[in-house]
Protein backbone atom coordinates (compact mmCIF):
# COMPACT_ATOMS: atom_id res chain seq x y z
CA UNK A 1 0.00 0.00 0.00
CA UNK A 2 0.93 3.76 -0.96
CA UNK A 3 -0.31 6.45 0.63
CA UNK A 4 0.14 9.61 -0.89
CA UNK A 5 -0.16 12.53 2.11
CA UNK A 6 0.10 15.53 -0.38
CA UNK A 7 -2.69 15.52 -2.64
CA UNK A 8 -4.55 18.93 -3.21
CA UNK A 9 -8.47 19.69 -4.18
CA UNK A 10 -10.35 22.83 -5.36
CA UNK A 11 -14.03 22.08 -5.40
CA UNK A 12 -15.33 23.07 -8.60
CA UNK A 13 -17.28 25.55 -6.91
CA UNK A 14 -14.81 26.96 -4.45
CA UNK A 15 -12.50 27.07 -7.46
CA UNK A 16 -14.86 29.30 -9.22
CA UNK A 17 -15.06 31.72 -6.51
CA UNK A 18 -11.62 31.87 -5.62
CA UNK A 19 -10.80 32.81 -9.67
CA UNK A 20 -13.61 35.21 -8.73
CA UNK A 21 -11.80 36.45 -5.74
CA UNK A 22 -8.37 36.45 -7.32
CA UNK A 23 -9.53 37.47 -11.20
CA UNK A 24 -7.31 36.85 -14.20
CA UNK A 25 -3.98 35.52 -13.84
CA UNK A 26 -1.58 32.98 -13.14
CA UNK A 27 -3.23 30.90 -10.38
CA UNK A 28 -6.45 30.64 -12.55
CA UNK A 29 -4.07 29.28 -15.54
CA UNK A 30 -2.40 26.85 -12.99
CA UNK A 31 -5.66 25.50 -11.46
CA UNK A 32 -7.30 24.60 -15.54
CA UNK A 33 -3.94 23.11 -16.47
CA UNK A 34 -4.08 20.50 -13.13
CA UNK A 35 -7.68 18.97 -13.56
CA UNK A 36 -6.76 16.30 -10.47
CA UNK A 37 -7.38 19.57 -8.10
CA UNK A 38 -11.00 20.21 -9.14
CA UNK A 39 -12.16 16.57 -11.42
CA UNK A 40 -12.51 14.00 -8.88
CA UNK A 41 -13.33 11.08 -11.33
CA UNK A 42 -10.03 12.05 -13.20
CA UNK A 43 -8.52 11.77 -9.75
CA UNK A 44 -9.79 8.43 -8.95
CA UNK A 45 -9.48 6.48 -12.36
CA UNK A 46 -6.01 7.47 -12.30
CA UNK A 47 -5.90 6.24 -8.63
CA UNK A 48 -7.76 2.81 -9.73
CA UNK A 49 -4.52 2.57 -12.08
CA UNK A 50 -2.13 1.62 -9.18
CA UNK A 51 -3.26 -0.91 -6.81
CA UNK A 52 -3.17 0.02 -3.36
CA UNK A 53 -2.56 3.69 -3.91
CA UNK A 54 -4.23 5.33 -1.24
CA UNK A 55 -4.38 9.88 -0.95
CA UNK A 56 -5.13 12.03 1.93
CA UNK A 57 -6.74 14.73 0.35
CA UNK A 58 -5.95 18.48 1.17
CA UNK A 59 -7.90 21.45 0.32
CA UNK A 60 -5.71 24.02 -1.48
CA UNK A 61 -5.49 27.56 -1.62
CA UNK A 62 -7.38 28.76 1.53
CA UNK A 63 -8.03 32.17 1.99
CA UNK A 64 -8.17 34.02 4.62
CA UNK A 65 -9.90 37.80 4.93
CA UNK A 66 -6.07 39.06 5.22
CA UNK A 67 -5.90 38.45 1.39
CA UNK A 68 -8.62 40.30 0.49
CA UNK A 69 -9.82 42.83 3.44
CA UNK A 70 -13.21 43.04 4.45
CA UNK A 71 -15.75 40.48 4.44
CA UNK A 72 -14.42 38.52 1.37
CA UNK A 73 -12.06 36.91 2.43
CA UNK A 74 -14.14 35.61 5.45
CA UNK A 75 -16.39 33.36 3.83
CA UNK A 76 -14.01 31.44 1.66
CA UNK A 77 -13.64 28.70 4.32
CA UNK A 78 -17.71 28.55 5.07
CA UNK A 79 -17.63 27.24 1.22
CA UNK A 80 -14.36 25.19 0.54
CA UNK A 81 -16.02 23.23 3.57
CA UNK A 82 -19.26 23.33 2.11
CA UNK A 83 -18.48 22.32 -1.00
CA UNK A 84 -15.67 19.76 -0.28
CA UNK A 85 -18.43 17.73 1.24
CA UNK A 86 -21.14 17.83 -1.56
CA UNK A 87 -18.30 17.17 -3.91
CA UNK A 88 -16.79 14.00 -1.92
CA UNK A 89 -20.54 12.49 -1.16
CA UNK A 90 -20.66 10.81 -4.50
CA UNK A 91 -17.00 9.34 -3.65
CA UNK A 92 -18.35 7.81 0.13
CA UNK A 93 -17.54 3.91 -1.31
CA UNK A 94 -13.64 5.00 -2.59
CA UNK A 95 -12.95 6.46 0.76
CA UNK A 96 -11.82 4.95 3.41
Amino acid sequence: MRIDIYPHILPIKYKEAVHDLIGPGFLKRLHESVPTLFDLDYRFRIMDKYEGLMQVLTMGLLLRSTHFGGDRGIRTPDLCDANAALSLLSYIPKLQ
